[in-house]
């Protein structure tokens, strides 16, 4: 029997690895494609054309890609060559979502052209800021997996940049925000279904009194044989693995830099060093890492497992963002113990002091550290009990179970 079409909407392109969005991306592919034909549209502006992945060829029936035209999209023109040549973003300052502003109604119309197929059983759309791509195509029903709440991220960064003093940005976010909470209201109008990563985001959708039934889709990892534990001659190893271009995880490596480190080194007397894994670190928390002897970024690592294997543990210090840590469960599902915020482990099965160690505070996440640091023995028993949570929870199989067609098709 043939199986029922499906749009899959992404600005990113799925990957087993790298960014935790990537990764969730993928997943999600991985599953649908277990019961529909998904065709792959690839909607984050691009000055040239790349080739699909070679493995979403595979799992798909299409992978399609539209770049921006310079001429008819300047906003999405100027957008990706700031960011390219600048490191930065470019924000016009209209009242709409921020990604919006990179769209144009000549873009929407191109990518219906580019798929070649009009109509679908269903569009997924992953993330809400590809939202307005459904105007090109029609579908027997449509969903949305928020992933991240995108309001509830920006309030988040609007109130970390106001208490460093840094007003204007605050006011950017605020901004932005509110524009998001505007598109979230309108989330039963334009969805069929809704997925979000945790019950906690259930719990945020229905105390703002939006009138959705969403559906928890976790994120998910595939458990691998456990590495053997990490030498224990100095210094010790902390890993943070993170797509740094994330306004949440920036702020993390200048938390860490300006906060967490200065101290441990008042409540460690051991060696240790801190490796950042990921691309895009803006140039502003650049200088920061330049500043920190005891830390090292690392930038096109196509391979985590000799980075996790050298790790005596990983830390998830976030303080905004929404949604579930995938680099977490990650962490988790390569036996490391891991140290994080509260934020870095919402929305998880993870309890402190049995999967993970959590705090707050730099002072409570350099104590944590420093437990880890002088008790081999504390780690080892969390990265065990953390790796049998993953095997046990987080799973990719329960993806297909969640993303099975709707009753009545689609």
């Amino acid at each position: 029997m043939e199986s029922p079409s499906l749009l899959f909407v992404s600005s990113v392109v799925p990957a087993r690895s790298g960014s935790g969005i990537a990764m969730r991306a993928h997943a999600t592919v991985c599953a649908l494609a277990s019961s529909y034909d998904v065709h792959l549209l690839l909607t984050a502006p691009a000055l040239r054309r790349l080739p699909p992945p070679p493995e979403m060829l595979t799992l798909c029936a299409s992978v399609t890609r539209v770049p921006v035209n310079p001429w008819r999209e300047p906003v999405a023109f100027a957008r990706v060559a700031a960011k390219r040549l600048l490191g930065a973003p470019f924000r016009p300052s209209r009242a709409a979502p921020s990604e919006w502003r990179a769209l144009s109604v000549d873009r929407i119309r191109r990518s219906r052209a580019a798929v070649g197929v009009p109509e679908f059983d269903v569009i997924h759309v992953f993330r809400l800021y590809n939202a307005p791509f459904l105007a090109a195509f029609r579908a027997r029903r449509t969903q949305l997996d928020i992933d991240d709440i995108e309001s509830t991220t920006r309030r988040d960064l609007a109130a970390l940049a106001l208490a460093a003093g840094r007003s204007a940005e605050a006011r950017r976010w605020e901004r932005d925000a509110a524009a998001y909470e505007r598109v979230e209201a309108s989330l039963p109008r334009l969805f069929n279904r809704v997925f979000v990563a945790s019950e906690a985001d259930i719990e945020v959708l229905q105390r703002r009194g939006i009138a959705v039934r969403p559906e928890v889709l976790p994120n998910t990892v595939a458990a691998v044989e456990p590495p053997p534990r990490p030498s224990s001659t100095s210094p010790f190893t902390i890993l943070f693995v993170a797509t740094m271009s994330y306004p949440p995880n920036a702020d993390a490596v200048w938390f860490l830099c300006e906060q967490v480190i200065p101290r441990l080194r008042a409540v460690t007397s051991r060696a240790f060093a801190f490796e950042v894994v990921g691309e895009g670190l803006p140039a502003a928390v650049r200088r920061f890492v330049e500043g920190c002897p005891e830390l090292h970024l690392a930038r096109g690592v196509p391979d985590l497992a000799p980075w996790y294997e050298r790790a005596g543990a990983v830390i998830v210090p976030v303080r905004a963002g929404g949604g579930t840590r995938i680099k977490t469960l990650e962490a988790l599902a390569h036996c490391r113990a891991v140290v994080a915020t509260s934020k870095g482990v919402e929305g998880l099965r993870i309890r402190s002091g049995e999967h993970a160690l959590v705090a707050d505070s730099a002072e409570g996440l350099a104590t944590c550290l420093a437990r880890l640091i002088d008790s081999p023995a504390t780690a080892a028993g969390l990265a065990e009990r953390g790796y049998r949570l993953v095997k046990t929870h987080y799973a990719p199989a329960v993806l297909e179970r969640v993303l099975r067609p709707a009753p009545g098709g689609g």
